[in-house]
């Protein structure tokens, strides 16, 4: 999107926030943020956001763009509703119809950064671990909703080609990758190959597990050791457990969150455990995370090598599953390649 565009959107923000805050007595914006303006204006997210007040109170405008922002409006409002008993997601202030959120605002950085920052000692870390891990089993034990009047996210869902048959909704993507191999300068690297047939053979065990709001873009704050909550809901739709556990895995690195600590809080919280062959389903799912992009969503781009875009990052991800998955027996000739 051409930066002029960005800028015209980002004029329609703050005039939609002004005009709002003019009829909302005690709302208010803070002081520009010149880093995070440019992030924005240089194609950083898909909506924009402003920091203000209400009261005493930080909060974040997030608008909507009405070229297409209604659908993102409407699934973010319900996200949020959907899982706010369990406090780790920012509290709704107020909305504009299709076009406006104003919620809390998170202190703090991203989880990775505050678990990598060397400011945690062993304990603090292990106990940020357990909280995100608390978390998403509050996240995943919160009940599908029942469909009625209104907005039901597993039902009207929108936003990118889905399906509340996951397991179509999962092909819909594999099938596009197969179509365009071949029209791919890279389609027929071994690796996407194997990476592809990974997620084909995996998905006769998705009507096995449980169905939840699945957050796809999952990111969440951390401050001073503890967790700020998660945020940015706008893309969640109907998953699995173990999609939103997958999601969880990547947050886990040597130098940073370790996944035996998350673990600890999910399974105390959710009241289950992860199993040897659930590894391979997440792996699977990790992949099928850049499959998705490679297809531009359901649209696809073959004038783009999409797939030697993202293939590294691939090869990144499934490394990460070394000491949890036979990565010869699911992803033959991975070993091969220079560990990243």
């Amino acid at each position: 999107m051409a930066d002029e565009e960005r800028k015209r959107m980002y004029d329609a923000a703050r005039a939609e926030i002004m005009q709002f805050i003019q009829g909302h007595a005690g709302y208010s914006l803070d002081a520009e943020q010149p880093e995070a303006v440019a992030w924005q204006l240089a194609g950083g997210g898909t909506n924009f956001v402003v920091w203000g007040h209400y009261r005493d109170d930080p909060v974040i405008y997030k608008f909507f763009h009405p070229d297409w922002g209604a659908k993102r409006w409407r699934n973010e409002s319900a996200c949020l509703r959907h899982f706010a008993a369990t406090g780790v997601v920012p509290a709704i202030y107020a909305t504009v119809p299709e076009t406006l959120i104003v919620m809390s605002c998170l202190p703090g950085r991203f989880i990775g950064d505050e678990a990598e920052s060397g400011e945690l000692d062993d304990e603090a870390l292990a106990n940020l671990g357990r909280e995100l891990g608390g978390a998403v089993g509050r996240m995943v034990n919160t009940p599908l909703t029942e469909d009625g009047g209104g907005y039901a996210i597993a039902r009207d869902y929108a936003i990118i080609p889905w399906n509340t048959d996951l397991c179509e909704a999962v092909r819909f993507y594999l099938k596009l990758c197969r179509r365009d191999q071949k029209l791919s300068p890279t389609g027929a690297d071994p690796f996407y190959d194997a990476s592809l047939a990974l997620v084909e053979n995996q998905i006769d065990r998705i009507p096995d597990q449980r169905h939840v709001i699945f957050h796809e873009d999952f990111h969440c704050f951390a401050h001073q050791g503890k967790l700020q909550g998660v945020f940015d809901l706008e893309m969640a739709r109907l998953g699995t457990e173990l999609m939103q556990l997958e999601r969880v895995f990547r947050q886990c690195s040597p130098d940073g969150l370790h996944w035996r600590h998350v673990l600890e809080g999910y399974q105390a919280e959710a009241g289950r455990s992860v199993r040897a062959q659930d590894y391979v389903f997440m792996l699977a799912m990790g992949l099928f995370y850049y499959h998705i992009r490679i297809t531009r969503w359901g649209t696809p781009d073959t004038r783009a090598d999409y797939v030697s875009m993202y293939l590294p990052d691939m090869r990144e991800e499934a490394w990460k599953y070394a000491d949890y998955v036979d990565l010869d027996a699911y992803l033959p000739g991975l070993q091969e390649l220079p560990h990243p």
